[in-house]
C-alpha cells in the first residue's frame, strides 16, 4: 500500500500536527510505502524510511494546488491531509484546500482520507464569529470529500457522521511525538540541578488559555503550602509569560528544546499538570507524552473527556473537573504527599500507553482501517 501524507510542516518545526504525522509515518513505513507532502517553505529533518516531497508553500494558500501534480506523479493508494485550519492559512482561511481534494477524489487516482486535528474556532468572541464563518463550511467541504476520515478525539466523531454518513470515522489519538529514552529520574534531575528532596512540577507546550496558568500557580502554591519545596519545569517556547505567571515559584525554563532533550527532561518530573479548559481528551499530546514518560498526570474533566478517559480517574491519572481550581490545586497537594499513589499512577499510565497509545499500535490501526476500508 503507497500512503501520502500532507502536512503543513515537519520537525524540527515546532508543532504538534507536525510530530504527528512524522511519527505516524515512521511507524507506518515497515509496513507500508509512505511518503509526505510537505512544504517548500519550510526545513524538514529526514524520517527514516520516508520519502519526503515539497510539495507546496504554507506563505501562498495557493500553492497547494499542487498537491494535485504531486499524487499524479507518486500514484499512492491514499492521500491522508492532516488538517487543523491554520496550518493552511491565515486565520484559517483557503478556499483552494477543499476544491484541490475534491479534485483529487473525482480524478479516482487515490482514496482520500481527512485527519481532523482541530475543526473550526469555537463561537466564544466576535473574532471568532467573525472566522467561523469560512472555517465551518471549510471544514464541511473537507469532510464531504473523503472516503475516510480519521479525528484525534471522540467528541467530534458524531458530528463528523453526521457530515458524512456513508463514510467511514475513526478515532485516531495523538499520540505523542517524543522519544522515550528511559533516563534514571536521579540522573535527570541532577543534571538540572534539582535536589532530591525537591518536588518537580511539569508543565508542556504552549502557554495558551486552554490551560490556565491559573491553575498551575494555584498548584504549586498548594504543594508548598504542603511543606514542599516546588520547582515548576516547564517544557515549551513562552518561558517568560510562565515565569511571569507564577511568582514565587522557582521556574526551569530554556525555551524549545530537541526532542530528545525533552525526554530527558520529563523524566525529572514527579507530577505533570494538564488543566485543559475543554478536559483531557485522546488528542493532548501534552497529556500522551506524561503517560508515555511514566510520569503521575493531573489532568482536568471536561466537554472532550470521553467516558472512558473519566473512568481512568484514579488508576492512571488523576482527573478534576475543568471549573473547579481549588480542587486542582488540592489534587495535586495530595499527590505530592503521597507518593505511592503517585507512583501507582504513573506506572498505571505507562502501561495504558503501551496498549493504546505507542506510536506502533496507532500505526496498525491506521493501516488497518485504510487496508480494509469500504469505499461508498
Amino acid at each position: 500500500m503507497r500512503i501520502l501524507l500532507v502536512a503543513s510542516a515537519l520537525p524540527p518545526a515546532i508543532d504538534g500536527i507536525g510530530d504527528y504525522t512524522a511519527t505516524l509515518a515512521r511507524a507506518c513505513s515497515s509496513k507500508a510505502n509512505v511518503a509526505v507532502a510537505a512544504p517548500i517553505n519550510r526545513p524538514a529533518h529526514a524520517i527514516a524510511g520516508v520519502e519526503i516531497l515539497p510539495t507546496f508553500d504554507t506563505d501562498l494558500p495557493a500553492s497547494i494546488r499542487g498537491l494535485r501534480r504531486r499524487v499524479a506523479d507518486w500514484r499512492p493508494d491514499w492521500i491522508a491531509l492532516q488538517y487543523n485550519p491554520f496550518s493552511w492559512g491565515r486565520r484559517g482561511f483557503n478556499p483552494y484546500l477543499p476544491l484541490e481534494i475534491q479534485a483529487i477524489r473525482r480524478s479516482g487516482t487515490s482514496k482520500v482520507a481527512v485527519m481532523v486535528h482541530e475543526r473550526y474556532v469555537p463561537s466564544t468572541t466576535m473574532k471568532y464569529r467573525a472566522m467561523a464563518l469560512w472555517q465551518r463550511p471549510q471544514y464541511r467541504a473537507l469532510v464531504r470529500s473523503a472516503n475516510v476520515l480519521f479525528c484525534s478525539t471522540e467528541a467530534w466523531i458524531s458530528e463528523l457522521r453526521g457530515l458524512a454518513p456513508a463514510c467511514g470515522t475513526h478515532l485516531a489519538p495523538a499520540g505523542s511525538g517524543i522519544p522515550f529514552l528511559a533516563m534514571d529520574p536521579r540522573a535527570a534531575r541532577e543534571r538540572l540541578g534539582i535536589d532530591p528532596d525537591d518536588f518537580v512540577l511539569g508543565f508542556f507546550g504552549f502557554a495558551h488559555a486552554s490551560k490556565p496558568l491559573g491553575h498551575v500557580r494555584s498548584a504549586a502554591k498548594a504543594v508548598a503550602d504542603a511543606g514542599k519545596r516546588v520547582k515548576l519545569l516547564y517544557i515549551g517556547s513562552e518561558p517568560d509569560v510562565v515565569r511571569d505567571a507564577l511568582p514565587g515559584i522557582e521556574v526551569i525554563a530554556e525555551g524549545a528544546l530537541e526532542p530528545d532533550e525533552v525526554s530527558r527532561r520529563f523524566s525529572a518530573m514527579d507530577l505533570l499538570l494538564c488543566p485543559f479548559t475543554d478536559g483531557v481528551a485522546t488528542r493532548r499530546t501534552t497529556m500522551m507524552t506524561g503517560l508515555q514518560h511514566r510520569v503521575a498526570t493531573l489532568g482536568t474533566i471536561g466537554e472532550y473527556t470521553s467516558e472512558q478517559l473519566a473512568r481512568l480517574d484514579g488508576t492512571a491519572m488523576r482527573l478534576v473537573p475543568c471549573d473547579d481550581p481549588v480542587g486542582f490545586a488540592r489534587a495535586a497537594a495530595d499527590l505530592a504527599l503521597d507518593p505511592a499513589s503517585r507512583h501507582r499512577i504513573a506506572a498505571e499510565g505507562r502501561s495504558l500507553f503501551e496498549r493504546e497509545f505507542a506510536p506502533d499500535v496507532l500505526a496498525d490501526r491506521f493501516l488497518d482501517v485504510l487496508a480494509n476500508a469500504s469505499i461508498a
